[in-house]
């Protein structure tokens, strides 16, 4: 049976929203003879509501830290295919972006918020540039969640039952003053299929999720850059 999938658009400006945003999909069912009942295996994916800090009034060379976790609440184990989409009002350099993303560990953030990108650190993933060069495209590393509950699929290849990322929006030291007060957003896309007995034309989008949203009208912290 085949849930209906939910597509959020999930405000990071430390909102207090404590929501999850979840895709479900079936990828079978089996007939049997009468008197015979056979149950879909199912893979449920679930996206925590992500957390933002060091994001009061970007400056030019500070950074904001986003932490979310991908889990499995299905019985399938799945192959994992997620996308990060940067998007900016206007163009940003292709080649040394106002805006970029980076691994956690690739940065160190001060107290302030101040931004140091470690020697030799690149942006989480080979960045795939709009022709408008209005948005960022991050395709990240494949990978395997194993399931969870009764019946459970297991891979020796698997990350486990969840994923945790750990990423860094940092705003370039050197941008104009004309990307003052301008609003970015970073999204997440999360496209899946059963990991055992499919082929690469299985995948589904299963999930969509605003990450980062400098705009918010939630209460809490703006990552809007300061004028």
């Amino acid at each position: 049976m085949k849930k209906p999938k939910k597509i959020m658009a999930l405000v990071l400006a430390i909102a207090t929203v404590a929501a999850l945003a979840v895709g479900t999909f079936a990828f079978f069912t089996d007939r049997v003879q009468a008197n015979a009942t056979a149950t879909a295996g199912t893979l449920e994916l679930s996206l925590t509501t992500p957390t933002l800090s060091k994001a009061t009034g970007l400056k030019p060379g500070t950074g904001c830290k986003v932490d979310f976790t991908l889990s499995n609440l299905g019985n399938k184990s799945a192959d994992v295919k997620e996308v990060l989409i940067l998007r900016s009002p206007k163009a940003m350099n292709t080649t040394t972006p106002e805006f970029d993303l980076y691994m956690t560990s690739a940065v160190t953030l001060d107290a302030d918020g101040k931004a140091t990108i470690k020697a030799n650190a690149t942006p989480v993933a080979t960045r795939v540039v709009a022709q408008d060069s209005k948005s960022i495209t991050y395709p990240i590393d494949e990978f395997i969640l194993n399931g969870t509950g009764a019946g459970a699929e297991t891979e020796g290849t698997a990350v486990g039952i969840s994923k945790a990322s750990s990423y860094v929006l940092v705003f370039s030291s050197t941008a104009g003053n004309d990307f003052q007060g301008i609003t970015v957003t970073l999204d997440y896309l999360a496209q899946a299929k059963q990991h055992r007995n499919t082929n690469a034309a299985t995948w589904e989008t299963v999930l969509t999720d605003r990450i980062v949203d400098t705009s918010s009208a939630f209460n809490g912290h703006s990552a809007v850059p300061e004028k």
